[in-house]
């Protein structure tokens, strides 16, 4: 017997899969998920805990560990190296992060820009 969980309230997570970075379509889970295969190809969603009740025990589903905190691991599939993220802190978690660097960039040449002027 499969139960979902409902101790948490469901994340919404960005649901798409694209040869760049994208941040559409939506979806609910307990996780957000991004993986980042041959460093280009993007996919994002969601995933769910599972539990099982067996002769009245629950157990988690043994391929989801708990997160506590966001984290990603490397994983190689048929030579192809796949970066997947994990995270639940906040809705959306698994946004794209490409503008977080081009705003850095852009901040680190206005500093040089100033340093050249005076």
């Amino acid at each position: 017997m499969l139960l979902e969980s409902s101790s948490n309230p469901k994340r919404k997570c960005f649901q798409c899969n694209m040869p760049y970075e994208c941040n559409l379509g939506l979806c609910y889970g307990d996780y957000c998920i991004k993986s980042l295969a041959s460093d280009q190809y993007v996919s994002k969603g969601c995933e769910n805990k599972t539990f099982r009740v067996v002769n009245g025990e629950s157990y988690i589903q043994e391929n989801l560990e708990f997160i506590e905190k966001p984290h990603c691991t490397t994983e190689y599939m048929f030579g192809i190296k796949n970066i997947i993220c994990y995270c639940n802190d906040v809705d959306f978690c698994n946004r794209s992060g490409k503008i977080g660097g081009i705003l850095t960039v852009l901040f680190f040449m206005f500093l040089m820009l100033l340093n050249f002027i005076f």
